[in-house]
């Protein structure tokens, strides 16, 4: 992504305020932008196994992405 960090962080902070309204009045204290070339996850057969289930040990926290298990 040919941007600076500051820009992504801004832009990232502008979606997340007009998807979560309620979130207008707080602001990024810390910010780590990683730029990747290629995605980390790559389908082939026999990775199943490999991929992460949806539900999480942690309460009400949930994963979601093309990368996860999904039964």
């Amino acid at each position: 992504m040919p941007l600076l960090n500051e820009e992504i962080t801004k832009r990232v902070a502008e979606q997340v305020v007009s998807l979560f309204p309620s979130a207008r009045d707080l602001q990024v204290t810390w910010s780590s932008v990683v730029k990747i070339a290629q995605s980390l996850y790559r389908e082939a057969p026999g990775n199943d196994p490999f991929r992460p289930d949806q539900r999480t040990p942690v309460k009400n926290f949930f994963l979601a992405g093309s990368y996860t298990r999904q039964v």
